[in-house]
């Protein structure tokens, strides 16, 4: 029997794991996936700044959590993640006493997270020996690409050699950032949906496609 995938889920601004892990249950791809993975859900270390979003508000009860607070310098347009470092070797801490994890699961911020540290991790292969502890393929959710200075990677002509989904909705006021997100990867797998920034219910074909994806990952997993 083959061994479920361990996955990491880094969840959206200005909610929680709780909540998160109530968004995945609620859209039916907890029970859906369940033979397949088991999650973490991780907290961001950061006490929510302001208030969440009224579409969190509404459904879910706090506390509420960020991995950082994103402000524009409006003299340069230069923007800045106030608290990213903090999040990023929080997260990698979480891995090393936690982990390993064959992957990460994200929505929205956490989508932004995850690409930093892949990122990092690309730009300091030596340090990383090629591997992490936070696995080797990613979920992305309702993505967005870092609005920070990244490194110029598709300059140079490459590109994220991690295995990567990205769930994009029709309805998602930001789903252009969403598609620029998996423009990094390489050979990325597009599973579109009709609803907005949701983790959204996966009809019949959606759901076979991401099962498809996490069985080959499951296949050549070296955990």
């Amino acid at each position: 029997m083959q061994r479920k995938l361990k996955l990491l889920a880094l969840h959206s601004f200005r909610t929680s794991a709780e909540i998160f892990a109530q968004q995945m249950q609620r859209a039916g791809l907890d029970t859906a996936l369940q033979d397949l993975i088991t999650v973490e859900y991780l907290n961001a270390p950061i006490i929510a700044t302001g208030e969440p979003s009224p579409d969190v508000a509404a459904f879910f009860s706090g506390p509420y959590y960020q991995w950082w607070a994103a402000s524009k310098d409006e003299g340069t347009g230069h923007w800045t993640y106030d608290g990213k470092e903090q999040s990023m070797e929080y997260v990698r801490r979480h891995a090393r006493d936690h982990g390993p994890y064959d992957g990460i699961l994200a929505m929205s911020q956490g989508t932004i997270l995850t690409t930093l540290l892949l990122l990092d991790d690309h730009c300091n292969k030596e340090r990383t020996s090629g591997s992490s502890e936070l696995g080797r393929f990613c979920i992305m959710i309702a993505g967005v690409i870092p609005r920070v200075k990244i490194p110029d990677i598709q300059g140079t002509g490459s590109q994220l050699a991690v295995p990567s989904v990205h769930l994009i909705g029709d309805k998602d006021p930001i789903k252009l950032a969403s598609h620029r997100l998996m423009d990094l990867f390489q050979n990325p797998l597009h599973i579109p949906h009709s609803k907005g920034h949701v983790v959204p219910a996966l009809d019949a074909m959606q759901l076979e496609q991401l099962r498809g994806f996490l069985q080959a990952q499951a296949a050549s997993s070296t955990l």
